[in-house]
């Protein structure tokens, strides 16, 4: 018990950690976007007009007004630090993204599982492997059937499944033999937990 409680405080303070982290991080992309990208764009151009003014004058005597290669030079560098800073602000919330996809996706698989059992009045569940870190719809005849096998992405697992032998059941109406919940875990300790009501009522709790 004493060991549990330990595990759990060591998640809680890494993901406060990794909240500081994003928090952080977070504010030194606002500030260069919108603070220290553009005061060095401006400087930068203006450094590069007042030196290239005289190239400039003879390129626009012979082609008329138009941006030097050194502006567009520097418009596309600026471009390329922005889409970088897009890149490394979608990477930071992957992880909370793949979380809730997941959690989606087993509420979908649950309600098909749920839609085949009404359909052909036979029961239908939801076979949960932790260890493999995957699940399975199964036709609960004799002998059961495999109508589809999910694998969770590498960074998912199942963290804690609250139904019998890690088996959900839906009978010819619909409804759950037995109610329950699981609870998925990223790699960053978040959890998504997925309930499902004794009559098939299936929502997201968090």
């Amino acid at each position: 018990m004493i060991k549990e409680l330990q595990s759990q405080n060591e998640q809680q303070n890494e993901q406060i950690k990794r909240k500081r982290r994003k928090v952080f991080l977070l504010a030194l992309l606002f500030a260069l976007k919108f603070l220290i990208i553009p005061w060095l764009q401006n400087k930068i151009i203006n450094y590069c007009l007042k030196s290239g003014s005289d190239y400039k004058k003879t390129t626009e005597e012979k082609n008329g007004k138009g941006f030097s290669l050194i502006e567009i030079m520097i418009v596309f560098a600026v471009a390329g630090i922005m889409a970088g800073l897009c890149l490394f602000s979608f990477s930071l919330y992957r992880p909370a993204l793949e979380l809730s996809n997941t959690s989606k996706e087993i509420i979908s698989n649950m309600r098909y599982a749920q839609q085949l059992a009404v359909s052909q009045q036979i029961n239908y569940g939801v076979y949960f492997y932790p260890s493999e870190k995957k699940y399975q719809v199964i036709k609960c005849s004799q002998p059961e059937e495999l109508i589809k096998n999910i694998f969770l992405p590498s960074a998912i697992s199942l963290r804690q499944i609250n139904f019998t032998d890690n088996k959900l059941i839906f009978n010819i109406y619909g409804a759950a033999v037995e109610a329950g919940s699981i609870t998925i875990e990223n790699n960053e300790y978040s959890t998504s937990t997925v309930e499902v009501k004794p009559s098939g009522f299936i929502k997201k709790t968090d």
